[in-house]
């Protein structure tokens, strides 16, 4: 799931995006690839793993914070779409999502293994979480960008 995520991106970066998303996005593919070696060292006896830094995470968060202040405030649910890079972001958005639940899962299993495992990814989990995060509000601006309008969520009357 994580490398899927990080072609995702690369599908998203294929297409014509603002300046100010696509190096952005380039970064974090980098930091995807440095967070799966870490991933991949987890069963490892050796520790060659680097730790990933929560620095990271805390860049995502203002990058968040970058991209909120030029959305309008949500009222309401949207719809996953638009144009398509943002529908792309959103479909990122949402196999991030999987590949943190995954990665929850894979700590669970390696806390079960015992202590000789000492696993400890929360910089990581963090890091995708906020990821998912950034991804939504990315597709939003990149949507208004293309003066493409939200589609709001309309909850279906039973007949």
């Amino acid at each position: 799931s994580l490398d899927e995520t990080n072609s995702l991106l690369g599908l998203v970066l294929s297409q014509p995006l603002p300046a100010e998303v696509a190096w952005r996005l380039t970064r974090i593919q980098n930091d995807l690839f440095d967070l799966g070696s870490r991933i991949a060292a987890c069963q490892s006896k050796t520790s060659r793993a680097a730790h990933f830094p929560l620095s990271r995470s805390e860049e995502l968060e203002a990058w968040i914070d970058y991209f909120q202040e030029r959305v309008p405030e949500l009222t309401q649910f949207i719809l996953p779409g638009g144009s398509l890079p943002g529908a792309s972001l959103h479909h990122c958005r949402t196999v991030c999502r999987r590949t943190e639940r995954e990665l929850v899962a894979l700590i669970e299993q390696l806390d079960q293994s015992g202590p000789e495992s000492m696993f400890n990814c929360s910089e990581e989990l963090v890091y995708l979480n906020r990821l998912s995060d950034l991804l939504f509000v990315m597709a939003r601006f990149v949507n208004q960008e293309s003066g493409i309008s939200e589609a709001c969520w309309k909850v279906t009357q039973a007949p």
